[in-house]
């Protein structure tokens, strides 16, 4: 997933500091039962605790500080939730593992348990019910990250939308949002070319290289960001539309 950006907790993973992949492990919990007849059953009791993996690299001269906020959320030992495109799992970090490298390369492994996001009736919790204020700022960070910027306008229709107390979605504040939406789109497609690096230090140049490499990743970062900000939206206005249906 090179092109995702990932959010844990209050951390979020910035440029190439993103990993590749994310692995979800789970299993069916299952009891077998022998009976008289020399037939058995078999019930499934449900799935076991998940987990969830991943690893990438800190860039540049803040991988220290980056680092100890990372291992700051394992020390609080509480849920957070891990959230990337439109996914989002309550966890608990488990382990950080961090491999120094030089002062400006560190690698970093996480591991984390899924908390399980059902009530004691069965039913499930919605991953994504943040509340209003934390959804409008998460956006507006993700816009912020892409240089591009949120408007009183834009993050009170929002509002309305995610609030959802209403019986048919005004138009007007659909409009607002789908606009927004339509505005980071454009923006995402314009950046698209801007992907190719031209090479003018020599090889010898280390910082000039490492300069270079730096401001790309910082491109494909605000790429990440419209999208993921794009997303948010798209699924905000699907779900103040489908109150419409109920």
């Amino acid at each position: 997933m090179p092109a995702a950006l990932l959010k844990l907790g209050t951390f979020i993973f910035q440029d190439m500091e993103a990993p590749n992949a994310i692995f979800l492990h789970s299993k069916e919990r299952t009891a077998s039962h022998s009976l008289g007849d020399g037939s058995y059953s078999v019930d499934m009791l449900g799935t076991e605790t998940e987990s969830v993996d991943f690893s990438g690299v800190f860039l540049g001269p803040t991988v220290s500080s980056r680092a100890s906020e990372l291992d700051a959320l394992r020390v609080l030992a509480t849920p957070q939730w891990l959230v990337w495109s439109s996914n989002a799992l309550l966890v608990l970090i488990r382990n950080v593992s961090l491999t120094y490298l030089s002062d400006q390369w560190m690698k970093y492994s996480v591991s984390c348990i899924v908390v399980p996001t059902v009530d004691r009736s069965g039913v499930t919790i919605d991953p994504m019910a943040e509340s209003t204020a934390a959804q409008i700022g998460d956006i507006a960070s993700l816009m912020i990250g892409s240089g591009q910027t949120l408007v009183a306008a834009n993050a009170v229709s929002m509002s309305t939308l995610i609030d959802r107390n209403f019986d048919v979605a005004p138009v007007q504040d659909l409009t607002t949002t789908a606009s927004l939406i339509d505005k980071i789109s454009s923006a995402y497609v314009s950046n698209e070319g801007n992907y190719q690096v031209q090479v003018e230090a020599s090889a010898s140049d280390r910082q000039a290289m490492i300069d270079l490499f730096i401001g790309f990743v910082s491109k494909i970062g605000a790429q990440a960001c419209l999208g993921l900000a794009q997303k948010r939206l798209e699924e905000i206005v699907i779900r103040a539309i489908k109150v419409n249906s109920q």
